[in-house]
């Protein structure tokens, strides 16, 4: 199956629904991105290790726009 790049990276999506909103992080939503990942328990189990200073979450905001408009599927 081919997948339509252009059609998948259009536009973000927003996922909705009664109890979960799925969009786009902003830097209005630091504050609680932080809380997650600044969560040692959220990690205990995966590789990757939680973020103790808010300015590096901050730089991650960022790149998570920078890495959709990349628009590659990988």
């Amino acid at each position: 199956m081919v997948m339509n790049i252009q059609r998948v990276f259009n536009q973000l999506p927003i996922l909705e629904s009664e109890e979960l909103v799925l969009k786009k992080v902003e830097l209005n939503n630091l504050e609680d991105v932080f809380a997650i990942f600044s969560n040692d328990q959220i990690f205990k189990y995966c590789s990757i290790l939680p973020k103790h200073n808010i300015e590096t979450v901050k730089s991650m905001i960022g790149h998570f726009e920078r890495d959709y408009d990349k628009k590659s599927e990988s």
